[in-house]
């Protein structure tokens, strides 16, 4: 009788008992029921890889069906060959290509296991169309042989999702150009520092208190849409029928039939108040005022409600520098993985509508979320989308149109007796702040304790070159910033 690893969890279509496995790529067989069959007839088991840790998943069933001896992966879909759909794929071939190299592999699996699946299970890489996917699988299909080992269960991984990570639990920031950028940051801070706590529905959520998260250039009336999985899509609320429905959301006063309220109906008919179009007169009449602002609650209803809106506050101010409309967002609870980026979208929406109705240009958009919260029926779906976004393919490399600071740039240079020079300088060359030091050490600290920069990865950058401008120092070597360091003993870059 077939076995399967969590197969509630991990959702596989199984088959007969042929010799044969597929593993698609970011390509959901359940997608095309109209193949169900002929998926059935050709492999005992059918099941989608999407992320690194998916090939454990996948040896953990092949150790519990040892009759399969062939193993087709296909990678013919566009997701498949994006960076982080190769990802799985690429590790699932190097663990055949090296089964003693299993970095990125459940440390419970043993390696003596592995080694046996790979002698006697064969890796078929197909690339070309589902059809022609079918068709060698036709020509490669037999019944299921004599297995090659008894079935192997292993123990599952060792994971503590019992207790958050170590933070500062109150009042964290996150910063990205589009709401999708900014978003996964706040997804990633939640599942790792999120509170495991209960909820008053009776099931548990992890929450983080008092996330601020700025989306500084996104588009309107379409957001950047990233290239995921459309069921993803649609759970998060980034498809296009979420984002058509939830675009003008807080721009329309109608009520639907059967629903008390809408945080349209609030803002533009709260005490029969047009609160959008007072902020936009607010603005208009005074591009300094602070005054700007509207709230969803309705003292006469809410506070006896058990379900009072989740967005209690919007405000507004302008930028005198440059002209441009902010727009301020606070939730006082916020279902982080399913519903904040349709209310991101909103918000967004209505930023621009009321910056095209003052005459000036859409700034940022900050959403201060107090309780920060995903509950615990997709902690699994968040992970692994964390996974493949940004855990498994963080960028080394400096990107000028994603990382550049906003408190302006360093130069770093070396001078007589030894000493190294730090000048921090703002785009249009205006010298900010200047210190100087013998020892990378002194002037790293320096900056951070300051607070002169606004992002991790330039304090990392600044942090590798003032040690090069030390050590070039050392061996009388001349310095030259963000060119590497080169030596007789080592190399530096």
């Amino acid at each position: 009788m077939m076995q399967l690893y969590k197969e509630l969890k991990y959702k596989t279509l199984q088959g007969t008992k042929t010799n044969m496995a597929l593993a698609t790529c970011w390509f959901d067989p359940f997608s095309v029921p109209n193949r169900h069959t002929e998926l059935q007839s050709l492999f005992q088991i059918t099941g989608t890889l999407y992320s690194k840790e998916g090939v454990s998943i996948i040896l953990r069933n092949l150790a519990l069906n040892p009759d399969i001896n062939q193993l087709l992966l296909w990678t013919g879909t566009p997701l498949s060959n994006t960076p982080f759909g190769k990802a799985g794929w690429k590790l699932l071939k190097s663990v055949w290509n090296d089964p003693h190299n299993l970095k990125d592999i459940h440390a419970e699996i043993n390696s003596e296991v592995i080694e046996l699946i790979t002698q006697h299970v064969e890796l078929i890489h197909i690339e070309t169309s589902f059809e022609e996917l079918l068709n060698i699988a036709k020509s490669h299909k037999n019944q299921a042989r004599k297995p090659y080992m008894e079935p192997v269960s292993f123990p599952e991984p060792k994971i503590d999702e019992s207790k958050p990570l170590p933070s500062e639990h109150v009042g964290w920031q996150v910063r990205g150009q589009t709401i999708y950028e900014s978003w996964l940051k706040v997804v990633d801070r939640v599942i790792r520092y999120g509170e495991i706590k209960e909820t008053a529905y009776g099931n548990n959520q992890k929450e983080l208190q008092q996330v601020n998260w700025v989306i500084s250039n996104d588009s309107v009336p379409y957001p950047y849409m990233p290239e995921l999985d459309k069921n993803v899509l649609e759970i998060i609320g980034l498809n296009e029928i979420s984002l058509e429905n939830y675009k003008s959301s807080l721009l329309e006063k109608e009520i639907p039939e059967g629903i008390a309220y809408t945080y349209g109906s609030r803002l533009r008919n709260n005490a029969k108040v047009d609160q959008v179009e007072y902020m936009v007169n607010c603005l208009k009449d005074s591009n300094i005022t602070r005054r700007a602002f509207a709230t969803t609650i309705d003292l006469t209803k809410d506070t006896t409600s058990k379900s009072p809106p989740c967005l209690v506050l919007v405000t507004a101010l302008i930028n005198s520098s440059d002209n441009k409309l902010n727009l301020f967002a606070t939730f006082r609870s916020h279902d982080i993985f399913k519903a904040a980026i349709p209310n991101a979208v909103g918000l967004l929406n209505l930023q621009q509508y009321m910056a095209d109705q003052i005459g000036v240009s859409r700034g940022a958009l900050s959403i201060s979320s107090i309780s920060a919260h995903i509950y615990e029926e997709d902690f699994d779906n968040a992970t692994k989308l964390l996974k493949c976004q940004m855990w498994e393919n963080v960028q080394t490399k400096y990107n000028e149109l994603t990382d550049t600071d906003p408190r302006g740039y360093v130069r770093i240079y070396t001078a007589p007796n030894n000493t190294i020079k730090l000048e921090l300088i703002y785009p249009v060359g205006e010298t900010l702040a200047t210190l100087q030091g013998h020892t990378a050490r002194d002037l790293i600290i320096k900056l951070a304790k300051l607070e002169l920069l606004s992002k991790n990865e330039h304090y990392a950058d600044i942090c590798i070159e003032l040690v090069k401008a030390e050590l070039s120092n050392q061996i009388q070597k001349e310095y030259i910033q963000d060119k590497p360091l080169i030596t007789k003993e080592f190399k530096l870059v």
